[in-house]
C-alpha cells in the first residue's frame, strides 16, 4: 500500500451527491416511502456530499464502502422486487462513482473500515429508535425474509451480520487501499 499526496476534489462536487439525495428522497417520499431514504447507501450519499463541501476527507473513504456494499444489495434488491426508478440507479450507480473518483484523490484511510462499521451501527440504532418496526430499515429489527432460514432469532441475525459488516468493510477498505493508496502523514 502506498501514501499518496492528499488532493481533495473541489468541494462543489459535493452538491452532485447531496442533490442526488434530495431527489430520491423526493420520490420516495412521493411513493409514501420516505423511510427508504435512511437506507445506509442513501445515507452515504449525505456523508459523501457534506465530505466533499466541507473537505473531511475521512467521510469519502466510509462513503465509498457504504456504497460498494449497498451496490450489491441493491442489485438484489433489484433482482427479487423488481422495483426500479432513476433515482435509486443515481443514488447507487452515481455516488459509487463519485465515491471512487474522490478516494483515486484522496487515498483511504487505514481505519475507515472501523469508521464504517460504527457509522452503521449508529445509524442502524438510529431506525431502531425513530422508525416503526415494520419497515426494518437496515435491518434493524427482524431477520430479512431471505435469511429467514438460516436465522430464525433476530439477536443471531444480528450479531452475525454484525461480524459480516467487520470483515467485509475492512476487505473492502483493504481493497480500496491498495488500489488508492493511504493519504499521505502530516508532518508534524
Amino acid at each position: 500500500m502506498t501514501e499518496r499526496r492528499e488532493e481533495m476534489p473541489l468541494p462543489a462536487l459535493g452538491l452532485i451527491p447531496l442533490a442526488i439525495y434530495a431527489a430520491h428522497l423526493r420520490y420516495n417520499v412521493s411513493t409514501q416511502r420516505g423511510v427508504n431514504s435512511l437506507w445506509i447507501c442513501h445515507i452515504a450519499l449525505l456523508l459523501q456530499g457534506f465530505g466533499l463541501f466541507l473537505r473531511k476527507r475521512w467521510t469519502l473513504g466510509v462513503a465509498c464502502i457504504w456504497q460498494i456494499i449497498g451496490l450489491a444489495g441493491w442489485i438484489f434488491d433489484m433482482i427479487t422486487t423488481g422495483e426500479r426508478s432513476i433515482t435509486s440507479v443515481l443514488s447507487h450507480i452515481g455516488g459509487l462513482g463519485i465515491s471512487l473518483f474522490s478516494v483515486s484523490r484522496t487515498g483511504v484511510d487505514r481505519a475507515d473500515w472501523a469508521r464504517a462499521s460504527a457509522f452503521f451501527l449508529g445509524l442502524q440504532e438510529f431506525c431502531r429508535r425513530s422508525i416503526p418496526p415494520d419497515l426494518n430499515v437496515n435491518a434493524a429489527f427482524e431477520v430479512r425474509p431471505e435469511v429467514k432460514s438460516l436465522f430464525p432469532h433476530y439477536r443471531a441475525y444480528w450479531t452475525a451480520g454484525t461480524l459480516a459488516m467487520l470483515a467485509i468493510t475492512f476487505g473492502i477498505n483493504r481493497l480500496l487501499a491498495t488500489l488508492f493508496g493511504h493519504p499521505a502523514k502530516k508532518p508534524r
